[in-house]
């Protein structure tokens, strides 16, 4: 008598690594354009309201781009901002820290495949807060990136090398068979 009785296939079906489509391979979630029309939408009238759009929707603002799933000008944008916010240092209030904002900057590096840019962002970031569970996250991750890249680019040295030395034998090979 089976203790289970319950298929195999079933047990395993729980495990299937299923892709999140609302997120990428960092889990880093991607933002809707709907969402990032509404946040820019509420920056701009906070801004000719106030000439001022406060601290709270500018970070919103940004962080929807920055996430953003249409990557190149949204990202770029959403990181100008980002870099703006943290070159005016009273710029940061309790709701949004500086900490946050050196995050949401590594997003963005990582996001544009600038993955030195966003370990150096990453580690001074986890100096300061060597507590900072997502930091880790992202640093494994562009860590890992950064290691697929240069074996990435090792295979294409070795495969240019390949080519040139190729090349060069027959070339050798070429010119003592014409000199008969």
């Amino acid at each position: 008598m089976a203790l289970f009785n319950i298929p195999i296939r079933d047990i395993f079906a729980g495990f299937k690594s299923q892709e999140d489509p609302d997120r990428d391979a960092a889990g880093i979630p991607f933002t809707a354009k709907e969402h990032i029309r509404a946040l820019k939408k509420e920056y701009e009238e906070r801004t000719l309201a106030a000439n001022d759009p406060g601290m709270e929707s500018c970070f919103n603002y940004c962080w929807a781009l920055v996430h953003s799933r249409a990557k190149g000008r949204d990202i770029d944008m959403g990181l100008d901002f980002v870099q703006a916010l943290l070159s005016h240092p009273e710029s940061t209030s309790e709701m949004v820290s500086r900490r946050e904002l050196l995050y949401l900057k590594a997003v963005g590096e990582y996001r544009k495949k600038e993955y030195l840019r966003a370990r150096e962002t990453l580690q001074g970031l986890l100096k300061v807060n060597p507590d900072f569970r997502q930091a880790e996250s992202l640093l494994e991750h562009v860590e890992n990136e950064l290691v697929k890249e240069g074996l990435i680019g090792i295979g294409a040295g070795a495969a240019i090398l390949g080519v040139v030395g190729a090349i060069a034998v027959a070339s050798m090979s070429h010119g003592k068979g014409g000199k008969r």
